[in-house]
């Protein structure tokens, strides 16, 4: 198998044991240092989303382990930076579950060094939506989209549930691809998993049907597909880019923009509400909420329904 990195660094066989036992402590957190014991396929994850939907999938599949590579602070990916765990996780994985749509494109080097690596874009024939302007980036059904690439447009797929279970289906596709000998197994937990996700977006819809003012602004891109999926309209985007602040002349045509547009309430992400937003609220009276962007969490499988759940909860709460 080919060496990811030049030079090449030469190590004792003893370190390497101890580089494995000392990653098999925490499935969740390692940043890629779990490797894989002698009889095991390991399944990368490249980050939680992506971690939680392999762990529904390949329940129960004899000899595999599914591992997440990036550690919870990566959040989004954006701005990642592959370490040397990283590194030797994806040359010992026989498969890579990737988001797609340009989230993960800093392992596409790494990928293509191990020939024997399957890699599965979970987004692959998604279309993404546009990344957004300050106002009207996303209104009710509007299917003003692009397909999924690496253009630059809005990757965060699986924040809706119906794009997740398209995930979820091509999840289940490439592993088994990968894994002829245990394909129905992963079919039929694939299915199992769509089964509830599809229960828990219908009872969505029942709880939203009776909801007078739909509007909504938000302060990050990904819950405009949280929007799209509950028929609600996001009126203003305050960030561009995540993780990236608007300037104080910005901030000011954001605040005369919500004035405008009345939103009922304000979505920050949780664990990260800026100082911007309670500003922006301040000036505007609209009341803000956090949601959760599901890229950490518990090592459970059913933690994305969970976390999923109580988003629905807060904007049913929040739109009343």
């Amino acid at each position: 198998m080919k060496k990811l990195f030049m030079p090449v660094i030469y190590v004792s066989s003893a370190l390497l044991i101890s580089l494995a036992i000392s990653g098999c402590a925490d499935k969740k957190g390692g940043g890629g240092a779990e490797m894989a014991g002698v009889d095991e396929r390991v399944i990368a994850a490249s980050f939680y989303p992506m971690y939680i939907a392999a762990l529904n999938i390949a329940v129960n599949v004899p000899g595999v382990r599914v591992v997440n590579m990036a550690p919870e602070t990566a959040g989004c990916l954006h701005d990642y930076q592959m370490t040397t765990a990283d590194a030797m996780l994806i040359e010992k994985a026989a498969v890579l579950i990737i988001n797609g749509g340009g989230m993960d494109a800093f392992l596409d080097k790494a990928a293509a060094a191990n020939t024997g690596l399957a890699v599965v874009n979970a987004s692959e024939g998604i279309t993404l939506m546009p990344n957004c302007t300050r106002t009207g980036s996303y209104h009710g059904h509007d299917h003003h989209k692009h397909h999924t690439d690496d253009s630059g447009g809005n990757a965060h797929t699986w924040m809706s549930v119906e794009n997740h279970i398209a995930q979820i289906k091509n999840i289940a596709a490439g592993l088994s691809a990968a894994d002829t000998a245990n394909a129905n197994i992963y079919a039929d937990n694939a299915q199992r998993y769509v089964n509830r996700l599809t229960e828990l977006k219908k009872s969505a819809h029942v709880d939203f049907s009776s909801v007078n003012n739909k509007k909504i602004a938000v302060t990050h891109n990904g819950f405009e597909y949280l929007a799209m999926d509950f028929g609600l309209t996001v009126a203003v985007t305050v960030e561009q880019e995540p993780g990236v602040e608007p300037a104080a002349q910005e901030i000011v045509r954001i605040i005369k923009l919500i004035e405008l547009e009345k939103p009922k309430a304000i979505f920050t992400e949780q664990g990260r509400r800026s100082p911007i937003s309670k500003v922006i609220s301040d000036k505007t009276g609209v009341p803000m909420f956090e949601l959760d962007m599901i890229t950490a969490g518990p090592d459970d499988s059913d933690a994305y329904i969970r976390a999923m759940e109580k988003n629905i909860s807060v904007l049913k709460d929040a739109l009343r």
